[in-house]
């Protein structure tokens, strides 16, 4: 008798438990969406530093273990006294203490960098799977699909294999942490722990990227959504993360020295400087046309899209009434508002997290709306990195949704349409992340989309003058082909005072001193305190022999710069 209670207590023990098998498997699921989203990227792993990266690390003189680390803290990710004139007022020094870290074991190598990228981006992965399974309670096989997509999709590209998009890596990382942290605390009310936490992950969100101070509403929206049980217990939990959001909206104003106007130029973006409303209201509803195509369909992707890049939306048609792109712009909100409010409306499962994820998109979209905030950009990839996690959320759950109530027979044509839009994805991104490993590669896969940006022209015209100069060899043919870009540059976008510079640079090489200053003026009238423009001025009319006029300008350099800085004695590249 003894023996069979003992063979029955071995069989009861060597029976699996549910609980242990389903854990593991949720652990080799995220794991395996972890994996693919980080092998779609490491194409780029022993690319080398490319665009902003030369600025924001090679450049940046708070990057070196030299410089006082609290520097940082002073300046803006470019290294420049965040309040100074000169200064774009992006202020990121989390994000440039990792940068030095990288420089203090590796220095200049990108290998490191990149690796770090790519290893942020299976992070941010894991615990975008995890917040949305945390939302998503009932329905964890949507989660895992979302949590897919968000790991291919090829709109991402940019913030992982572009080194300085680790802003947007580590600010969406503290805000997924932030989120966490609450879905996860199972107390009747959110512990004094918890709370101060989520202010924790909040500055340090806000030190990686300005828009990371959005944790703070985010996780108040998240309390009303699905922790609301009386306005007292509302506020008493959310109190202090408005108090936070308010105080570093001051400490932002105070470093900027209360100056909420950085320096931008038309090319960086022109609707900055748009004063017609009309023209403003079709640019923006332009901007997000691109942006849904983004979401949607990222076949097409650029680096750079200027001013000159989309096509033009700039006045009503006489004939329809409105705008095509702004009409097309509409019907797709429209499209957006519909599907969410039938979908709240008619299904009651899963109405606060759907209607969290729609909150969360918008709010996470409006920074780069261009309605009423300022930035320095029209459209960018990057950009998306944290807006596409609620959108794929909210779009996963909305199919899910609908899918529980169509016949079995529809199921499996629905997972193979997914799995293929999840290869595609997969695929176009491990493409696209071979553009990222050269510069002159990036710019002429920009040049094959946008053939008239007018960045991408000047950039890769630049290099093949850094290139003739380096060997030794200023061949016509080269200057030739950079003057080419640079006439580009100025014909789609006269605004771009650089493209004008190197066109009088160009000349100034071939000894065209005299017709190298009307292109030299030419850029000071866009952007009179530019002092490379000023110094290579300064140059041109030293070779004219108009020595007093050059004394003066390099006068004017000096009191720009702030300090004595003796004047280059040969050109220099924008």
């Amino acid at each position: 008798m003894q023996g069979k209670n003992k063979r029955d207590h071995i069989t009861e023990n060597a029976m699996p438990n549910p609980t242990t098998i389903a854990s593991e498997t949720s652990v080799l699921l995220e794991g395996l969406i972890v994996l693919v989203g980080v092998l779609c990227c490491t194409n780029v792993i022993h690319g080398e530093f490319v665009f902003d990266d030369k600025f924001a690390i090679v450049s940046n003189a708070d990057v070196r273990s030299s410089s006082p680390w609290y520097d940082m803290f002073l300046h803006d990710f470019w290294g420049m006294p965040i309040r100074n004139i000169l200064s774009n007022k992006s202020y990121r020094p989390l994000v440039t203490l990792t940068f030095r870290a990288n420089y203090f074991f590796s220095e200049l190598r990108p290998f490191a960098y990149h690796a770090t990228n790519i290893m942020l981006h299976g992070v941010a992965t894991l615990l975008f799977v995890q917040c949305a399974k945390g939302l998503l309670k009932d329905n964890i096989t949507t989660a895992y699909g979302a949590g897919l997509l968000f790991a291919v999709h090829p709109a991402h590209t940019e913030a992982i294999c572009n080194v300085v998009g680790r802003a947007e890596l580590m600010s969406f990382i503290f805000t997924l942490t932030a989120l966490n942290v609450i879905v996860g605390d199972k107390s009747a009310r959110l512990s004094v722990a918890s709370r101060a936490f989520v202010v924790l992950c909040g500055v340090c969100a806000y030190l990686s990227k300005e828009t990371g101070l959005l944790v703070f509403p985010l996780c108040t929206w998240y309390v009303v959504c699905f922790r609301f049980r009386s306005w007292s217990q509302c506020l008493g939990c959310t109190l202090p993360w408005v108090g936070a959001f308010f105080s570093f909206l001051f400490v932002r104003a105070y470093l900027l020295g209360f100056e909420v106007s950085p320096n931008f130029t038309p090319v960086d973006n022109p609707l900055y400087f748009e004063k017609n409303r009309t023209k403003r209201a079709l640019g923006i509803t332009q901007v997000h046309m691109e942006y849904t195509r983004l979401l949607f369909y990222p076949q097409t992707l650029s680096c750079d899209y200027g001013p000159s890049s989309l096509p033009p939306c700039e006045s009503l048609d006489s004939r329809m009434g409105i705008n095509p792109c702004a009409a097309t712009a509409l019907m797709m909100y429209f499209v957006y508002l519909f599907a969410g409010l039938y979908s709240y409306m008619k299904y009651r499962e899963g109405k606060r997290a759907f209607l969290f994820a729609f909150v969360w998109f918008m709010v996470s979209v409006y920074p780069l709306s261009h309605l009423g905030l300022n930035i320095g950009t029209l459209v960018a990839e990057r950009l998306l990195y944290t807006p596409s996690a609620p959108f794929l959320l909210w779009c996963a759950s909305l199919a899910s949704t609908h899918l529980a109530r169509v016949g079995r027979n529809m199921k499996p044509l629905f997972y193979g349409l997914f799995m293929i839009l999840a290869f595609w994805w997969a695929y176009r991104s491990m493409e696209r992340s071979k553009d990222w490993v050269d510069a002159k590669v990036l710019f002429e896969s920009s040049l094959a989309v946008f053939p008239k940006n007018s960045r991408m022209n000047n950039n890769l015209g630049t290099m093949l003058l850094r290139d003739s100069v380096r060997a030794g060899v200023e061949k016509r043919s080269i200057l030739a082909s950079a003057l080419f870009h640079f006439e580009t540059a100025t014909k789609y976008s006269p605004t771009h005072a650089m493209a004008w510079h190197n066109r009088g640079l160009v000349h100034l090489m071939q000894g065209n001193t005299k017709h190298s200053l009307e292109f030299f003026e030419r850029a000071l009238l866009l952007e009179p305190r530019a002092t490379l423009i000023l110094n290579n001025y300064g140059i041109a009319l030293e070779r004219m022999n108009r020595k007093e006029e050059a004394k003066k300008i390099f006068g004017q350099v000096e009191q720009i710069l702030h300090h004595g800085v003796e004047p280059r004695n040969r050109p220099g590249f924008s």
